[in-house]
């Protein structure tokens, strides 16, 4: 958390972490927080924190969220597609060994 807000005090240059994918792959593949927390063994508000932080990081909104669950905005739609797309998926959810 100490590294977060020194980030956002301009002190450090904040970069995108592989868990802050790891964590959208899986919410995008749920479209719910609290399944995907369940799956990644995480809690819900700390799943939830890290998704913002990846949106805040990037500058958009990856998720549209409702009262019961969560889907991919367009632009959530092309960074899952384009940035986090692919082979790189694969290896987020943890089915391809490296």
């Amino acid at each position: 958390m100490f590294l977060v807000s020194i980030c956002r005090r301009g002190i450090l240059e904040p970069a995108v972490e592989l868990r802050h994918l790891r964590y959208f792959v899986a919410v995008a593949e749920m479209e719910n927080a609290s399944r995907a927390a369940l799956k990644l063994h995480v809690s819900q508000p700390a799943l939830s924190r890290q998704i913002r932080d990846l949106e805040d990081e990037i500058g958009f909104s990856l998720l549209e969220r409702t009262a019961k669950s969560l889907r991919l905005t367009d632009t959530g739609r092309a960074f899952l597609d384009t940035c986090v797309g692919g082979y790189a998926v694969e290896i987020l959810r943890g089915t391809v060994v490296l």
